[in-house]
């Protein structure tokens, strides 16, 4: 399917498939959309685009909200986003009690490295102080 089809077309491409990832990116086309519409109206009542047509924020949010619709149902992005969704449902989280023991020892472990390198800064200081190298 060409993209001017695609976008022309009202029908879906694979509409059991990658809902979650194709609803979070129509999610955030509306969000845009909104956007553009609220500053629009805001700032101006309507955009001119050619010399005597107007367009309000509530068409272009219209327009981007189609268009973000349009998008995830073109075949090849619309593959990637069932494919992304496949592969996210294959990870395996670490438990809570995981997460936390590894947390903890990071910040053991970074706690006596700082207090190492500290240590090391302070015998470098007063050596260089005792060869009068550094006047502080």
């Amino acid at each position: 399917m060409s993209v001017v089809k695609c976008f022309l077309s009202n029908s879906e491409y694979k509409p059991k498939q990658g809902r979650l990832f194709r609803l979070l990116f129509k999610v955030v086309g509306l969000v845009v959309g909104a956007t553009l519409a609220f500053s629009a109206n805001l700032l101006i009542p309507s955009y001119e685009i050619f010399s005597g047509l107007n367009v309000s924020g509530g068409v272009i949010a219209v327009l981007v909200g189609w268009c973000c619709w349009r998008i995830v149902q073109y075949p090849p992005v619309a593959d990637f986003l069932i494919e992304v969704q496949v592969e996210s449902q294959r990870i395996s989280w670490s438990s809570w009690s995981s997460v936390k023991r590894t947390t903890t020892v990071v910040l053991v472990a970074m706690g006596i490295l700082s207090i190492y390198l500290l240590l090391c800064d302070i015998v470098i200081q007063l050596l260089l102080r005792s060869l009068c190298i550094l006047n502080i």
